[in-house]
């Protein structure tokens, strides 16, 4: 399955990117879950079931609207997971839908990229890491490379950031995952290392 932050980076269509955003009592995923859904696929999991295939119904719903009215870009809906939808957990979830332009991964990246750009060139700090993945390293080493970046300053680029063998790519796990990286880094520094 794939992680729905990386399908978003590479998506060349307008996708819905679903949240859990609240739970009450019993549901198949927590709050900050996501799925992205795009017309003709979906990544990751909100729960599965007739759960998710209610939120895929909703999002593609959404997708055939008018970009820019306000059906079309945001929508809350609560949804009690009990026997009139299939699901026997017994609780409910709030589910966040909301649109997503291919131009908008692509601006976070051209930033991403503009910003290591900015960084590397001028070459005053200590350590420069960044979220991303291998596939996103090696685009910002090709572009820059064409940019006149030398391999010696890319090779100071951490990228992707944490710790290497954590798998999880959940917000919490990168977080504890980059917290660990930091923390190595700043206690070589501080022994002269």
């Amino acid at each position: 399955m794939n992680h729905w932050f990386n399908a978003l980076a590479t998506q060349t269509a307008p996708s819905i990117l679903v949240t859990v955003a609240k739970v009450a009592g019993s549901a198949p995923r927590a709050a900050g879950a996501k799925m992205l859904v795009t017309p003709d696929q979906s990544f990751d999991t909100i729960g599965g079931g007739h759960l998710e295939m209610r939120a895929i119904d909703i999002a593609r719903a959404m997708l055939t609207l008018p970009a820019g009215t306000l059906a079309a870009e945001r929508h809350l809906q609560r949804i009690a997971l009990g026997p009139s939808l299939g699901q026997c957990c017994g609780g409910a979830v709030h589910l966040a839908f909301e649109r997503r332009e291919h131009e908008a991964a692509d601006d976070f990246n051209g930033l991403d990229q503009h910003l290591a750009e900015h960084i590397l060139r001028h070459n005053d700090f200590a350590w420069f890491g960044m979220i991303g993945s291998e596939t996103k390293r090696r685009q910002f080493e090709h572009r820059l490379r064409q940019r006149g970046m030398s391999d010696q300053r890319l090779a100071k680029m951490v990228c992707p950031i944490g710790l290497p063998g954590i798998r999880g790519k959940e917000p919490a796990v990168i977080a504890a995952s980059v917290a660990a990286q930091l923390l190595q880094v700043w206690e070589a520094a501080s022994q002269g290392g």
